[in-house]
């Protein structure tokens, strides 16, 4: 079975599936082992991505913290974070079956079932603290344009942290354009970079890597 999902997340990142098809395949996956999936490939990525958010707020505020997390799958990064006192994580996730194994893990204070798109979670706009994703800045993934999505969740003077495989060797150009992006976003003036933090076994023997970004 995980070899079996595997094969279908590579069609995923070379782009040989619709957005909807790959929808469906993490629909299936997140209810047939996905935890169990990533866990044994040394999966990191959740683990590092909510010590980082932690090491940005007192453990005095953690539970005002508004959080929303990206792309939440199954939760694992909302797993970790409950463990550092973070209740108040909003979870977006256009996969249902995903999103259904963090529901019976009880991890999220709201559950949208949606893909991530302009108009999406339009009330939502300037609410949140801090918005995160992990794993999911990826080809056949997020597209890189959606990242100005992530801005326009998040408050002024609020944190935005993403981690991602450092670089996508079989998918030329999605590393080098989110790049681009995140400089752009630094040299005109709308988000002041406070962290590039690179490690090892991201996803199996990947390196990974993670940004924090505070709103201006």
């Amino acid at each position: 079975m995980t070899d079996h999902f595997n094969e279908r997340l590579k069609e995923i990142l070379v782009g040989k599936v619709t957005s909807d098809t790959a929808v469906k395949i993490y629909d299936e996956w997140g209810q047939n082992g996905y935890d169990q999936s990533v866990s044994a490939q040394a999966y990191i990525g959740p683990e590092v991505t909510a010590k980082t958010i932690a090491s940005l707020y007192d453990k005095s505020e953690r539970d005002t913290i508004q959080l929303l997390d990206i792309g939440a799958g199954t939760g694992l990064v909302g797993e970790q974070l409950r463990k550092f006192g973070f209740s108040k994580i909003d979870a977006l996730e256009p996969a249902g079956g995903m999103l259904a194994s963090a529901r019976n893990k009880n991890l999220y204070r709201n559950y949208h079932n949606h893909y991530l798109k302009k108009d999406t979670l339009i009330d939502a706009n300037g609410l949140y603290d801090c918005v995160y994703t992990c794993g999911c800045l990826a080809p056949g993934h997020i597209p890189v344009d959606s990242l100005h999505d992530f801005l326009r969740f998040t408050k002024k003077g609020g944190n935005i942290v993403l981690t991602m495989k450092q670089l996508y060797h079989d998918v030329p150009g999605y590393s080098e354009s989110m790049r681009s992006l995140i400089k752009d976003f630094e040299n005109s003036g709308k988000w002041e970079k406070k962290l590039e933090s690179q490690f090892p076994n991201y996803f199996e023997d990947a390196l990974g890597v993670t940004y924090v970004f505070k709103l201006l």
